[in-house]
């Protein structure tokens, strides 16, 4: 797969890949955001049309001439694993070859396909994909069924019992929670009436499971701090876009700079502007997200425990900067 378009997406088994939008979505296992390094390890071994990709070759592709570790590339590749429930023992998607590098074996296709919905058959060639974009209609009964689920998975009672700080948006239209995995946590979206797929997030390890929505319900702020990290690292996940703003602060206080990342990705640190405060011996942090919001993030003996967003008004707006 060579010279193609640069707004070329691919479909995988049923997975929709969006280089452009860093997107990676299923219409009925979620829609998963990526960094761009992750999702450019993940383009370049679907364009060596399944040959293997030797691990410095992979290297160099995606990070040029950054000097990193061979570490950067395998979180890369385990996160692509996750997030397609990808076995190494048995791989579907991404094959390990001993020593050398990387294989991605599963068949992948061009198309230029922006969503896929239940109901398309995605084993058809892209140009006959490309003409059937409108999904197809479910019947009544099924949509009846659909919602029977629904609110039986809304419940706090069988599929909900591995769902952690279930928090419902503030217009009702969806909710978040937390899903446990072996080296962290999944934060899942869902609108209530399952009317898209299902956004989600992985978090390696984080301090505290602390969320929360936007007043618009657009947004999500949540920490995703480690415990071995130097710096408190939280995240803002825009639904509407997919994407994730981050921000970082460092837990010594004598080393207290704001930058907003990605820094180590592929975009120059800004300063982000921000007061603190100390009520009863616990750090509040105010960080003004734009011109017309801020988020709080409220430690407890040192880790965050919870988060709240502000609209700004007008007689207040110097006051948060």
């Amino acid at each position: 797969m060579k010279n193609l378009p640069q707004d070329t997406n691919f479909i995988a088994d049923g997975w929709l890949i969006q280089p452009e939008s860093l997107k990676i979505s299923h219409p009925e296992k979620g829609k998963f955001s990526v960094q761009r390094k992750v999702m450019q390890v993940l383009t370049t071994l679907i364009e060596a049309d399944n040959q293997l990709v030797e691990k410095q070759a992979l290297i160099n592709q995606v990070w040029q001439d950054t000097a990193i570790t061979d570490n950067s590339l395998n979180q890369a590749i385990s996160e692509l694993r996750k997030i397609f429930s990808d076995s190494r023992k048995d791989p579907q998607f991404i094959e390990t070859v001993p020593t050398k590098g990387y294989r991605f074996v599963a068949k992948a296709e061009a198309t230029q396909l922006n969503e896929l919905s239940i109901g398309e058959d995605q084993t058809e060639t892209p140009s006959l994909i490309r003409k059937n974009r409108v999904a197809v209609t479910i019947s009544s009964i099924m949509i009846g069924v659909l919602i029977l689920l629904s609110q039986f998975w809304l419940r706090n009672d069988g599929p909900n019992d591995n769902k952690l700080n279930l928090t419902v948006a503030p217009n009702g239209q969806a909710i978040a929670f937390f899903i446990k995995q072996a080296n962290g946590f999944y934060l899942h979206i869902q609108q209530t009436d399952q009317s898209a797929a299902p956004l989600a997030t992985f978090i390696k390890r984080p301090e505290s499971l602390a969320m929360a929505w936007s007043n618009d319900s657009q947004k999500i702020v949540y920490n995703a701090t480690q415990k071995s990290q130097t710096f408190y690292a939280i995240n803002v996940l825009e639904l509407a876009t997919g994407q994730t703003r981050y921000y970082k602060a460092a837990k010594d206080s004598s080393k207290h700079q704001r930058e907003s990342l990605p820094a180590n990705f592929d975009k120059p640190t800004e300063s982000v502007e921000h007061q603190e405060f100390v009520v009863e011996g616990n750090k509040i942090e105010k960080v003004k997200y734009d011109e017309d919001e801020f988020f709080s993030a409220y430690f407890e003996q040192g880790q965050i425990s919870s988060f709240s967003w502000q609209t700004v008004t007008p007689e207040k707006a110097t006051n948060i900067n």
